[in-house]
């Protein structure tokens, strides 16, 4: 019955549409009764009740009238719960409709300010057809869901990651999506997302939430960017992809020898360890201007001139096709 009210109340229109039917519904039964009383019908008010018109018993029947006037009686006595009864259901309705929240005149009301923010990506078309690309998207999506419409996010996707982060810091763009163990200006922030042979997603929960004091202001990942210069950065989680799977190569793997020379497209901290072991990463081959997004590195896998292509998890290494060149 809470819920119920609970409802009414936030409801404009049952809040305005319930009490007048109500009242309309009492009035009505209410005249009726009250017509049936000055017609002499028989009146009873529970259970209801309206009988044929009386007879005087007195006329046709000399030796009932004391009898016949008991029930005439006990019929306009019958009259007196229905007027209370009526009395009590209009003040109800009245009182109920009191409750409806007063709707503020255009002299004293305002609309809700929007806010409108821009959420910059690396996520650019060459992954459309993975679930990674579609996330920001979701972020922006429930965030006005969850303001109805009052706090609108764009996405653009553009830009790389620690462009993006410089962006933010500075306030140019308002916020941005992106793994920080893309680039190699601030390693730190690659134990804020993700490293190799690292968290499961539990453990990676409880890090990234983790803080030194309970009462502490942010996350101690949180004070990892402050403390490599974004001190007006404050990063939450916003998806995870779980454990990566390490690429996918054209030719088996038994040792680490099997490294040396191979062209891989890797990044972060695992791009780091394998260039120890001769891997050529894409870093390296974009160092001479050679721009290599994650579906130009897919074609270069089939055609040969990539020995390796590491991305995220399964179903979106598949969407990419890089099952199919192995």
């Amino acid at each position: 019955m809470n819920d119920f009210f609970k409802w009414v109340s936030n409801n404009p229109i049952a809040n305005t549409v319930l009490p007048i039917a109500f009242i309309i519904i009492v009035i009505s039964i209410t005249l009726i009764y009250i017509v049936a009383f000055f017609q002499g019908r028989e009146i009873q008010f529970w259970p209801p009740h309206i009988g044929h018109r009386t007879v005087n018993p007195a006329a046709s029947h000399p030796n009932r009238s004391s009898q016949g006037y008991s029930s005439a009686s006990i019929s306009r006595r019958g009259f007196i719960p229905i007027a209370i009864g009526t009395f009590v259901g209009i003040v109800t309705g009245w009182l109920f409709g009191q409750q409806k929240p007063s709707i503020p005149t255009s002299q004293d009301s305002q609309p809700p300010q929007r806010t409108e923010w821009k959420m910059h990506t690396f996520l650019g078309k060459s992954v459309r057809k993975t679930i990674l690309w579609k996330a920001p998207e979701m972020v922006c999506n429930r965030v006005s869901e969850l303001t109805n419409g009052q706090f609108k996010i764009e996405l653009v996707r553009t830009g790389k990651t620690e462009e993006i982060l410089r962006k933010v810091n500075k306030g140019e763009i308002q916020c941005g999506y992106s793994g920080t163990y893309y680039g190699d200006n601030y390693k730190a922030l690659y134990f804020a997302c993700a490293i190799p042979f690292g968290l499961n997603p539990q453990q990676q929960n409880a890090w990234l939430y983790y803080k030194k004091n309970p009462d502490d202001k942010f996350t101690f990942v949180q004070t990892i960017y402050h403390r490599v210069g974004f001190k007006k950065i404050i990063s939450f989680p916003a998806g995870a992809t779980g454990g990566q799977m390490g690429g996918w190569f054209n030719k088996e793997i038994n040792n680490t020898d099997d490294f040396d020379g191979l062209k891989m497209r890797i990044p972060g901290l695992g791009g780091d360890v394998l260039s120890k072991f001769g891997v050529i990463t894409h870093k390296e081959l974009e160092k001479s201007g050679d721009k290599i997004p994650v579906d130009e590195a897919v074609k270069r896998l089939k055609e040969g001139k990539l020995d390796a292509v590491e991305w995220t998890g399964p179903y979106d290494d598949i969407q990419l096709g890089l099952n199919r060149f192995i």
